[in-house]
């Protein structure tokens, strides 16, 4: 493109230079232009004078032509003397007062820059040359005398002076002088016709450098465009020069930052050859520390494979041991009876103690851990013992470690049954289940019972038994059964085994049965129970169970090694609490559910009373609990009662009675639980 610029550049000033030379050939050509000697009088009518274009222009030369004739008349004595000439000041040079004569055109055409100096050189040559003509129709007397004046200097024809008036008688020197002035007329009627001969040659240039000027113009407006166009491009290259330029020192940046990077990643490199020739001579020593190595593992493998024999050897004899430790459990609770009793007395309350005082009634002053005296209103000590007894003091934890062993039993392949009894308000709930809001420090037997099974199955495994469980929780209300982990109201039905199975054993219909693999979802289950489960509150107990609860755990057993199947079943009771209607206050719906524990209660002790007494009728099917609790007491079943006692001196009666009640129970022989092995 700078190329292209260049050439257009020069070809501009070469056209330049040739219309300057024309210029100056016609200046030239101007100054030498031949004078008019013709004495032919001009008229409007002249050729000359018909080669002016426009009417206004020829008519300005004839009127210059009239005020020319007027003066020389008047300068003859035919008229009054010619009025006084001034002399003219110097005229300006054409390129700075255009001629104003009429040519036609609508006026004088501003020259361009590059024609302007040609028509400046070409005026001030006429100007020198020739004076320059002024506009006809401002001429006057005066002005035409300064024109005559400026001619006759500039012509070098000396200017006629001055003369006196000639006396009227002097006619020869009268005539002298009308010579002379006719002389003059003529000479000024010759410079007229050269001044029109120069006007139409100067109107003829004029035309030709108008042209020209137009060209120029057109010529000057193309360059300038091209020069736009040039300057455009030339910016569009300045803007992506720059952006190359920022781009480079981007592009710059970046390389120092990739050879930095290349500089570190070197450095890495050559560290982490280091660090594998090291590696490698530390592989090397390891590869023969694991060729020696190789060699104890194979000593090893031998010496592991005569272990194992020896493991195995043992782990029969474990297994031999744990039927052993299992026959002798079974015989050490056998030794101590079918039906264990054990005893607790709750703490009194903060609020009890207020009102009641200490408790002085009941004493631990007898054999530690089997008996409690009661100290009865007559002020007669009355002692009770049994296989175990617990003071206030007692913990869970404490009460859980002499149930545990039942609890095993119940893996072992035998029925185990565990119910809590004792009047209202002597914690068989809290025994049983622990507080209302969970909390593992004081978990009761139940959760407690589920925690151990869970972990003794896991321990197990290893001896090859593998053990499914499913949990039943069954609610008697007023001689009613209700399934309280069914949402569904289905009637339920205590049914029995045909004896064509040889298995006479108790189930209840329509009960739902819910396998469990983890103690969280037992816990879950008692949740949804005890919600459903119906209490009350009385005025001997806040929050008082006014149904027997049967928690139900079905155990089903297989070992892999031997072959053996069991299946057992733990039932976990809370009873109802057994109370006086006229302690309790109870009336309408209460004394209704009052009198229904009471009965089913009494039921209950006449079934212990018969088995006590061996007769030949036992009867189980009263009432819904003795009929359920049918295997737990009939025989096949290793059953313990928990007697729990308020301790309230007002509730002294209540719990002797419940004392002498558990005494009798304790005195049953209801036969030896029997192994239950599937077949």
């Amino acid at each position: 493109m700078a190329l292209e610029y260049s050439q257009h550049s020069s070809s501009a000033a070469a056209r330049n230079e040739n219309v300057e030379n024309r210029i100056k050939k016609r200046k030239s050509e101007g100054l030498e232009l031949p004078e008019q000697t013709s004495s032919k009088r001009i008229r409007p009518d002249n050729p000359q004078i018909k080669s002016l274009k426009t009417r206004r222009a020829r008519k300005s030369v004839c009127n210059a032509l009239k005020i020319t004739r007027n003066k020389v008349a008047k300068s003859s004595g035919y008229g009054k003397p010619a009025s006084t000439t001034t002399v003219p000041a110097t005229r300006k040079p054409l390129h700075q007062v255009p001629s104003k004569i009429n040519t036609g055109r609508s006026g004088p055409t501003k020259p361009t820059a590059a024609a302007a100096p040609s028509r400046r050189n070409l005026s001030s040559t006429v100007t020198k040359s020739r004076p320059a003509a002024r506009k006809a129709p401002q001429m006057s007397t005066s002005t035409c005398s300064s024109a005559n004046t400026s001619r006759y200097s500039d012509e070098g024809v000396s200017k006629p002076k001055k003369k006196t008036k000639r006396a009227p008688w002097d006619l020869k020197g009268q005539v002298q002088d009308l010579k002379e002035e006719l002389t003059m007329a003529k000479k000024k009627e010759n410079l007229m016709e050269d001044i029109l001969s120069r006007l139409q040659a100067l109107e003829s240039e004029k035309e030709n450098i108008t042209v020209e000027k137009n060209t120029l113009s057109s010529d000057l407006s193309r360059r300038q465009q091209d020069l736009s166009s040039l300057q455009q491009k030339l910016f569009n290259f300045e803007t992506e020069n720059r952006n190359l330029k920022i781009n480079e020192e981007d592009l710059m940046r970046q390389n120092r930052s990739l050879q930095k990077s290349v500089d570190e990643l070197d450095l890495e490199v050559r560290q982490l050859r280091r660090e594998k020739i090291s590696a490698d001579e530390k592989i090397n020593s390891q590869s023969k520390e694991i060729d020696e190595l190789k060699e104890k593992i194979l000593s090893l493998e031998m010496t592991a494979e005569q272990k194992l024999q020896v493991i195995e050897k043992q782990e029969n004899e474990i297994r031999e041991q744990e039927a052993d430790r299992r026959n002798l459990l079974n015989i050490v609770q056998e030794l101590k009876g079918n039906i264990r009793v054990f005893c607790r007395v709750r703490p009194m309350l903060s609020k009890e103690v207020r009102e009641f005082g200490e408790m002085q009634h009941i004493d631990f002053s007898g054999k530690a851990g089997k008996s409690v005296n009661i100290t009865n209103e007559a002020n007669k000590t009355l002692p009770f013992s049994f296989d175990q007894v617990f003071n206030p003091q007692a913990t869970q934890e404490q009460v859980f470690a002499e149930v545990s062993q039942l609890v095993q039993s119940a893996l072992d392949g035998y029925n185990v049954c565990i119910f809590a009894y004792g009047q209202t308000g002597a914690g068989k709930t809290y025994t049983m289940e622990g507080p209302e809001k969970p909390d593992p420090e004081h978990d009761g037997i139940i959760p407690r019972s589920m925690n151990l099974i869970f972990q003794k199955c896991e321990e197990l495994k290893k001896f090859g038994w593998n053990y499914k469980l499913a949990v039943q929780h069954v609610e008697i209300y007023r001689e009613t059964l209700q399934d309280l982990l069914d949402t569904k109201s289905q009637k339920l039905e205590i049914k029995t085994v045909t004896k064509a199975n040889k298995q006479n054993r108790v189930w209840v219909k329509n009960l739902t049965e819910h396998p469990v693999t983890a103690f969280g979802q037992v816990r879950k289950l008692l949740d949804r129970a005890n919600q459903k489960r119906a209490t009350a509150s009385t005025n001997a107990n806040e929050r008082s169970s006014r149904s027997h609860s049967v928690f139900i755990l079905k155990i089903e057993a297989s070992n892999d090694l031997n072959g053996e199947e069991i299946e057992s079943s733990l039932n976990l009771i809370d009873l109802a609490g057994s109370e006086r209607l006229a302690e309790t206050g109870s009336s309408g719906t209460r004394l209704k559910e009052a009198q229904k524990i009471n009965g089913s209660l009494s039921e209950l002790s006449n079934v212990i009373s018969a088995l006590a007494n061996k007769d030949s009728h036992v009867p189980f099917r009263n009432s819904k609990l003795t009929f359920l609790l049918m295997d737990s007491l009939g025989g096949n079943s290793k059953t313990l009662m928990l007697v729990n006692v308020n301790p309230i001196k007002r509730a002294t009666g209540e719990t002797i009675n419940t004392l002498r009640f558990a005494t009798t129970v304790n005195k049953c022989n209801i036969g030896t639980a029997q192994k239950i092995v599937k077949f």
